[in-house]
């Protein structure tokens, strides 16, 4: 992570697909990586309303909350799970609006790859702690 954030400390980033939830966002943002998950003090409407045009779940949104994030190929939404937790289900497609270009999961993202605008290159995996970081590529 901190090579990747030498030579591109503008990318965003995002744990996705991690039983570990929000956690490991939160572990991005600690190491000084721009992270769009994890947790969040004050709602970032900006992004939000990227994802969520019509407002559709502005309910959701709170002053304090965990943000887990799952890569899908359904449709994007957002559910509560506990009055501080957020589990966004991001299509592929929608990375694009979060400009997202890395990605943390213990999850091979490249089953997505069939995507008209969207794969994923793996350029970090360790056998030892399952996890993998891609970047994501628009065509």
């Amino acid at each position: 992570m901190q090579e990747i954030r030498k030579v591109d400390p503008q990318a965003y980033w995002i744990s996705a697909n991690d039983p570990a939830g929000s956690f490991m966002g939160t572990f991005l943002y600690t190491n000084g990586l721009k992270t769009v998950n994890g947790t969040n003090f004050y709602p970032d409407l900006n992004k939000w309303y990227k994802i969520d045009e019509k407002k559709k779940y502005l309910d959701i949104y709170n002053r304090y909350e965990h943000i887990t994030v799952n890569i899908t190929n359904k449709k994007t939404d957002v559910k509560l799970l506990y009055q501080d937790s957020v589990e966004l289900n991001l299509n592929v497609e929608d990375l694009r609006k979060l400009n997202i270009k890395y990605i943390l999961t213990k999850d091979d993202l490249t089953k997505y790859n069939e995507y008209e605008h969207t794969s994923f290159q793996c350029v970090y995996s360790k056998d030892k702690d399952g996890y993998y970081i891609f970047k994501v590529l628009y065509k």
